[in-house]
């Protein structure tokens, strides 16, 4: 090889790699500029052709393949022409534009410029024409077609080119999922929006529909069925704010999910305690997320009432609470733990069980145990009126009512000798205590209450039995705290 051809074959080395670095000197990726005629609807006379100006000079052969026109959905055949030095395509369908007739110029990601760069998304620009005589026609609609991110309250648009027939709208337009809508008009009835009466589902894709059933005040029909598409915007979850106690005074606001509120704290919690829940606004608790917000463990029935607006909630229990039971209140799968240890949801107690013989006349007391023998107690013969006086405790301020008490009492021997016949009862709270025939001793203390019971009660045969007095669950307070488990108090005959 000589030195010609040596130096000929490096300047094409050279050359050949200026040319393959070339394109890496305009990385941009093109853009277009403007479109012209703008979207919407115009006349014929307007609209002779397209004209589309981009940001770079173009690759006329990749540009103009493409680039596509659609008449009423149909491709068309297109002539090209291209001006301010290739930075401008100018394209119009080989049979011109025609009357009544929907155009989509679509730009594909194929259109490239001299240096490679293309167009990084596909783009659509659509256009009507019409004529005096016409078709109904869409011109535009916001949001535009495909549009995402769209608020839950935002209202469609529509506009036409002629006055719409109201009654023939509401046949002709749809919408999936369906929703109930508001329809209002304007600008001389050539204008619609859609608005749903509560608002959007968020995180939906919808799809709305016009049919050719569309027609104008002159009955001209809409010249093609047309669908336009949007995706709401995606809707974060609701969110607690607080959780207050609301049975009591001062209000408490549960913020510690994790301990458990016992005695030990500044509040104690009662078994018809209620609480408030308060949400995070703007985004309110919708009707559809309400089923499953506010759950309890162990399981009670409960009674929420939500706010109308869904940014509240009263929860209040459809039952009492059971005492010395921790419950786990669950808002927004956010659980609050709680005890239920109030003073007022002490459930009655039997403290003392007294018997008194010959009440009437010369009482004597006999405080008894479980299982004491009565031998020598009882009289042997009737009548002496006795009594057994029962001392409840149960919750500071309330009392236990003449029928509950009554319900719940009951008795029972295993020896015929004995004999227990029930003749009256007596509610001796601890204020009138002193006021009783004779007075209940001792004395009961602020907290009980003296269930007496009279009647005739004797042991006729001396032989050894066994008698029961037994107090059920019918036995309750005012507050409608009620005895836990029945008791059976046994005394030997």
């Amino acid at each position: 090889m000589t030195a010609r051809q040596i130096a000929t074959v490096a300047a094409g080395v050279l050359i050949a790699s200026c040319r393959a670095a070339a394109p890496w000197l305009d990385i941009q990726p093109v853009e277009v500029q403007s479109i012209s005629p703008g979207e919407g609807l115009v006349t014929t006379a307007d609209l002779d052709a397209f004209r589309i100006t981009y940001t770079a000079t173009m690759n006329r052969a990749l540009t103009e393949a493409a680039t596509e026109v659609r008449e009423n959905g149909d491709a068309v055949a297109l002539v090209y022409a291209w001006a301010d030095s290739d930075r401008q395509l100018i394209v119009r369908p080989v049979q011109g534009f025609a009357d009544g007739s929907e155009y989509e110029l679509e730009l594909g990601t194929g259109t490239e410029d001299t240096s490679g760069n293309s167009l990084s998304e596909v783009q659509i620009h659509r256009v009507a024409t019409r004529s005096v005589e016409a078709d109904l026609l869409l011109s535009t609609s916001t949001p535009l077609d495909n549009a995402v991110d769209v608020a839950l309250t935002t209202g469609i648009v529509l506009d036409f080119t002629n006055p719409l027939d109201r009654v023939a709208v509401l046949d002709a337009i749809s919408i999936d999922p369906n929703e109930d809508l508001l329809y209002e008009y304007a600008n001389g009835d050539r204008q619609l929006t859609l608005t749903p009466v509560t608002q959007w589902t968020a995180d939906t894709r919808y799809v709305l529909r016009l049919t050719t059933a569309l027609l104008d005040a002159q009955g001209n029909a809409l010249a093609q069925d047309r669908e336009l598409r949007f995706a709401t915007v995606a809707q974060p979850a609701p969110e607690l704010v607080q959780l207050v106690k609301t049975d009591t005074m001062p209000l408490y606001t549960m913020q510690d999910t994790t301990t458990v509120f016992t005695n030990n704290n500044p509040e104690r919690f009662e078994a018809d305690a209620t609480f408030t829940a308060t949400f995070l606004a703007p985004r309110a608790v919708l009707p559809s997320e309400r089923l499953d917000a506010v759950t309890v463990r162990p399981a009670v029935d409960l009674d929420v009432t939500w706010a109308p607006d869904g940014l509240s909630a009263n929860i209040a229990f459809a039952e009492r609470l059971d005492w010395q039971t921790e419950y786990v209140l669950t808002v927004l799968e956010n659980d609050f733990r709680f005890l239920v240890d109030g003073p007022s949801s002490t459930p009655p107690a039997l403290d003392l069980v007294v018997y008194i013989d010959d009440v009437n006349v010369a009482p004597v007391f006999h405080p008894l145990t479980y299982g004491q023998s009565l031998a020598g107690t009882l009289p042997t013969a009737s009548p002496a009126i006795g009594a057994f006086d029962l001392y409840i405790r149960h919750a500071p301020g309330t009392t236990i009512p003449l029928d509950a008490a009554l319900q719940a009492f009951s008795t029972s021997v295993t020896n015929a000798g004995l004999s227990i016949d029930v003749q009256a009862l007596e509610i001796i709270p601890a204020a009138g205590a002193a006021m009783a025939s004779p007075p209940p001793q001792p004395t009961p203390d602020a907290d009980q209450t003296v269930l007496r019971y009279i009647g005739d009660y004797y042991d006729n045969d001396l032989v050894s039995g066994t008698l029961t007095l037994t107090l059920g669950t019918d036995l309750r307070d005012d507050f409608g705290n009620t005895l836990a488990t029945a008791i059976a108090f046994l005394l030997n005959g």
